[in-house]
């Protein structure tokens, strides 16, 4: 269920929450899913991603990839607060397609040494 808000000047409904449905592929392969609720007037990336990390008991040291499902059913990457405001625009209240995946981090690079003189 979609929560609404009507303004009352202009009848104009505003959308309050947008469910989501999220798919993981797990490292062993599995698929699972995970039905959220994402408040819009809140909706920041770093919040979608903590939820995510809740809801699937992810671990700090994985990355997380998110693309969300278009109009073309096509899968576009998102990793930032304004992609994720676009992609509720988008679906304007409707469910939101969710598809994450998990990724090592990459360790950074140690310094080299500098070249002893000889």
């Amino acid at each position: 269920m979609t929560l609404v808000s009507k303004d009352q000047t202009s009848e104009q409904q505003v959308v309050l929450c947008t469910p989501i449905k999220v798919q993981l592929q797990t490292r062993a392969g599995d698929i699972e899913y995970r039905r959220l609720k994402l408040e819009n007037a809140t909706a920041e990336f770093s919040a979608l991603e903590s939820k995510l990390r809740s809801a699937f008991s992810i671990a700090a040291a994985s990355r997380l990839q998110l693309e969300y499902r278009d109009d073309d059913a096509e899968w576009i990457l998102f990793s930032s607060t304004s992609e994720l405001l676009l992609a509720l625009d988008q679906v304007n209240g409707g469910l939101l397609r969710v598809r994450l995946s998990l990724h090592d981090r990459v360790p950074s690079p140690s310094p080299s040494p500098s070249p002893s003189p000889s």
